[in-house]
C-alpha cells in the first residue's frame, strides 16, 4: 500500500505542475500572437522609413549627419534577456553572444534589459553601466523611443562611440537565433538606383536628413524590441508544450505501474483471504 500512496503523490505533482505548465504556455502563446502581430504592422513602417534612409545615404557624411561618427573609440553593448526563465535556450544563447562580444572587446560598457542578464553579470563580476527595468514586453513604442533617445544622447555627447545590441532575431515569423546589430553609428548600404540629385528637396536636404534619421533610428531600436519579445514568448511556447508532453508520458507511465501495484494489492488480498479460509 505504501508503494501505491507514493505512486499517488507523485501523479498528484506532476498533474498540478501540468496544470502550470499549460497555463503558461497559454500566456505565452497570446503574447506571442500580440508581439507577432504588433512586428507584421511595424515591419512595414520600418522598411518605408529604411528605404528613404538608405536613397539619402550617398548624402549622409558627418557634416550633415551627427549620427555618422563622433570619434570617439568607446565601444557599448546592450544585452536583451527576459525577466523569467523557463524559455528554453533563449537566454543562454543570447549572454553566450554577449560573452564572445565581450571577449573581442573587453573594455566595453555593458547595458542589460531584462532580470536574466543582470543576474548572470553580477554574478560574474561584470559591471553594468545601466540596467533597464522597464517591462519592454507591453511592447510600448514611447518605452522604446525613451530607449533610443538615452543611447542617442550618450553618443552625441561622445560619452560611447558605437553601441552593438545582443537579440534574438527573427524572419517571416520564425525565430532566427541571436544576432549583435550595430545600431550606432549608422552604417548604410548607398542605395545605387535612388540618386538623390534627382531629387527635389523642401525645405531643403539637410532639414530631411536631421528629420528622418531619428526616425530611423528609432525604428531600428522598436524593431529589435519586437523581434525579442517575439523570439522569448515563441521560445517559452515551445519549452511549455515540450514539458507539457514530457509530463503525459511520466502520467502514462505512472499510471501503468499504479494499475499494476493497484493488481498486485488486490492479488495478495485475495491470496491472504483464500488461505485464511484454507486454515479456518
Amino acid at each position: 500500500m505504501t508503494d501505491i500512496s507514493e505512486i499517488k503523490s507523485r501523479i498528484k505533482r506532476i498533474e498540478d505542475t501540468q496544470k502550470v505548465t499549460k497555463a503558461m504556455y497559454l500566456i505565452a502563446s497570446a503574447k506571442y500572437r500580440k508581439a507577432k502581430e504588433s512586428f507584421q504592422q511595424f515591419s512595414g513602417y520600418c522598411q518605408a522609413v529604411e528605404t528613404q534612409i538608405t536613397s539619402l545615404s550617398d548624402s549622409l557624411n558627418a557634416d550633415n549627419c551627427r549620427f555618422i561618427s563622433n570619434g570617439s573609440d568607446k565601444k557599448a553593448c546592450l544585452v536583451i534577456t527576459s525577466d523569467k526563465g523557463l524559455a528554453g535556450d533563449y537566454n543562454k544563447s543570447a549572454l553566450r553572444k554577449a560573452d564572445e562580444f565581450l571577449s573581442e572587446n573587453p573594455d566595453s560598457l555593458i547595458y542589460v534589459i531584462g532580470e536574466k542578464g543582470k543576474t548572470y553579470f553580477e554574478n560574474k563580476k561584470v559591471k553594468i553601466e545601466k540596467y533597464f527595468e522597464e517591462d519592454y514586453t507591453d511592447l510600448s513604442a514611447q518605452k522604446t523611443k525613451s530607449l533610443s533617445d538615452y543611447f542617442c544622447d550618450l553618443f552625441l555627447k561622445n560619452e560611447i562611440g558605437s553601441l552593438n545590441i545582443v537579440y534574438t532575431g527573427t524572419k517571416d515569423g520564425i525565430r532566427t537565433g541571436v544576432e549583435i546589430k550595430q545600431i550606432l553609428p549608422l552604417e548604410l548600404k548607398p542605395d545605387n538606383k535612388a540618386k538623390t540629385d534627382d531629387f527635389e528637396f523642401i525645405p531643403d536636404k539637410e532639414t530631411l536628413i536631421g528629420n528622418i534619421v531619428p526616425l530611423y533610428v528609432d525604428s531600428v531600436f522598436h524593431s529589435v524590441i519586437l523581434q525579442s519579445v517575439f523570439s522569448e514568448q515563441s521560445a517559452r511556447m515551445v519549452a511549455m508544450d515540450s514539458a507539457n508532453s514530457n509530463a503525459g508520458d511520466m502520467l502514462d507511465e505512472l499510471n501503468l505501474q499504479y494499475n499494476h501495484s493497484r493488481q498486485n494489492s488486490i492479488t495478495q488480498e485475495i491470496t491472504e483471504f483464500s488461505g485464511e479460509r484454507k486454515s479456518l
